[in-house]
């Protein structure tokens, strides 16, 4: 399926409640200040009936529907341990394509290319017109304010404690070295580059200088890479990040400055934005109609601060609004509407937070905002979520990095693709406290879960409807994967408990009559923030050489399955026959 199809909107829910019985036994919170008493070999007294419709596909996703994000602050930090040639990393990372792999952030408004050889150090440290040269530094955000720091400052020890520091920003260069690294890295590894393009050059007169980007297009063109761009990050966000305001109506006019440049020097290249923050529940307004004539009208700025009067339409930290402004001024077509989301802040998050329906519910709500948007002012363009994570700010330590933090990545993969989210590119595959890989190169606990999807979950997306299932039980269903084998119309369900007590669930219909293929997730030791990993009660682990161990499962007769407390699963049906799926 192309990254590019029209997509669909359509959501499923079905919280009820459950009668508990059973033993108890302790799981340990790793922090050892809190404990919650689980029910071991305990179920709900009556199964959960799970109708999966089989007969119809809800929406189509593409293969590259789970993607990947790096921050351009790792070419800044001189790549770290994040040796591109590496047969352990390329191996790791090839393992989750196809996929779109996003290289942006708020960085992304600091960088200058410099496509000679050898740039002088003069040249590194005075890179970026971002703020002419003076290091920029981003306010703390809070759970209402989420955007405030999207990426940790780098390593300490083991992943950033961004607890209490808040992230600076300076101008820095990336080379002609850096640049030939990362396509020929992403080439290499089978995923599509998006690359974020500095918005912060402008022009005396306030208009977006798109010289240093010509750089990078004629390079990255001419050796005979393909990339998908874009330009800046959250431009919503920038008046409470950094003291300047750019509009939606101002972004709008520097896409049309940057689709021109692209004509010009990759006619073909794909072009997504703007990149603007979650959508918050305070906003309820009607959408204005669409404008499809030339603005004539250009304020003039100054290079460093782009102001607008502090009403002005787009102006603010308001998503939707500032997404509609955009759209509206827009004169040429986007390849994909592009937005950010996270649920909470990585400054205060705790443990429940990550195993909250109410958490996970706030998704469903924000998915619906963007689809009505784009079913207004851009039908039929793809949405894509180019970054996004448990929690913002780098991520919560201890928690994004363990177990704990594949409750919410697994239930926003799940809601994302019934919704209508056709790329959910996750921050980040490298670098901070949510990242996949460690700063070895070792797995973290969400890199397991993902690599299970991308194995076992396919394109096809179904309906799946629960009988009174306790609000805990969260389930998603989809076609099994083409790359699974000996399948005859199979279909995958795939999810959580994150309840106190087990749950029995009975499948109905012809689905019921499948052998079931079990992939269960469990932490080691019971300790919600462990970093190890148990797949059917043995702990997972890379070979001495790197590679990946054999994820078998294991194999379950027709009939009702257990779903333990806080565990995560995939139970395949390849025998399901569903005709949706054959």
């Amino acid at each position: 399926m192309s990254l590019f199809p029209a997509s669909h909107q359509s959501t499923t829910t079905a919280p009820a409640t459950a009668t508990p019985e059973g033993k108890e036994r302790s799981v340990r919170i790793g922090n050892g200040l809190e404990e919650s008493v689980l029910k071991e070999d305990s179920v709900v007294k009556d199964a959960v009936e799970v109708v999966v419709g089989v007969q119809e596909v809800l929406r189509e996703v593409p293969d590259a529907f789970l993607s990947l994000a790096l921050s351009p602050r790792l070419m800044q930090h001189g790549w770290l341990n994040f040796n591109t040639s590496s047969p352990r990393l390329l191996g790791l990372v090839s393992a989750l394509a196809p996929a779109i792999l996003r290289v942006g952030g708020s960085a992304a408004n600091f960088v200058t290319y410099d496509p000679r050889d050898t740039p002088t150090s003069e040249d590194n440290e005075n890179g970026g017109h971002g703020t002419n040269g003076q290091e920029t530094r981003g306010q703390e955000g809070s759970v209402d304010n989420q955007e405030a720091t999207d990426e940790g400052e780098g390593f300490k020890s083991r992943c950033y404690d961004s607890q209490f520091s808040t992230p600076i920003f300076t101008n820095f260069t990336i080379t002609r070295e850096d640049w030939a690294r990362l396509l020929h890295f992403s080439r290499a590894v089978g995923m599509q580059l998006l690359f974020d393009l500095n918005q912060f050059y402008r022009k005396p007169d306030g208009s977006w200088d798109p010289s240093n980007a010509h750089l990078l297009l004629r390079d990255a063109c001419s050796w005979g890479f393909s990339v998908v761009w874009q330009l800046g990050n959250e431009p919503n966000s920038y008046k409470h990040k950094f003291g300047i305001v750019v509009t939606g109506e101002q972004t709008a006019r520097d896409y049309e400055i940057l689709s021109k440049v692209l004509e010009e020097a990759c006619p073909s290249a794909p072009l997504v934005g703007p990149d603007v923050t979650r959508p918050k529940k305070h906003h309820h307004k009607s959408l204005r109609p669409r404008h499809r004539h030339r603005h004539h009208h250009r304020q003039r700025h100054s290079s460093a601060t782009l102001s607008s009067p502090e009403g002005a339409a787009g102006v603010g930290t308001n998503a939707v609004d500032y997404l509609e402004s955009f759209l509206n001024s827009s004169t040429f077509n986007l390849s994909a509407l592009t937005w950010h989301q996270y649920y909470v802040n990585g400054h205060e998050a705790a443990v429940g937070d990550f195993m909250d329906p109410d958490v996970m519910n706030q998704l469903t709500w924000q998915v619906e905002q963007i689809v009505v948007v784009r079913n207004h002012l851009a039908p039929g363009r793809p949405i894509w979520l180019t970054e996004t994570g448990s929690a913002s700010g780098g991520g919560a330590p201890d928690m994004s990095d363990t177990f704990v933090g594949g409750f919410l990545w697994l239930d926003k993969l799940g809601v994302a693709a019934a919704g209508g989210v056709d790329v959910v590119a996750r921050q980040t595959l490298y670098e901070s406290c949510y990242a996949l890989l460690d700063p070895d190169l070792k797995p973290n606990p969400d890199y397991w879960l993902s690599l299970l999807y991308k194995r076992l979950v396919g394109r096809r997306v179904l309906r799946i409807h629960m009988v009174a299932p306790p609000p805990t039980l969260r389930l998603y269903a989809h076609c099994l994967s083409h790359h699974a084998n000996d399948t005859e119309g199979g279909v995958v369900i795939l999810g959580m408990n994150l309840g106190s007590i087990s749950v029995s669930v009975r499948l109905q219909d012809e689905v019921a009559a499948s052998p079931v293929m079990q992939y269960l997730l469990q932490p080691s030791g019971g300790d919600l923030q462990a970093r190890q990993v148990l797949l059917n009660g043995d702990e997972l682990h890379l070979g001495p050489d790197g590679k990946l161990p054999p994820l078998p499962p294991t194999m379950l007769t027709p009939g009702p399955f257990s779903v333990p407390p806080a565990s995560l699963g995939f139970w395949a049906l390849p025998r399901a026959r569903a005709p949706a799926c054959l």
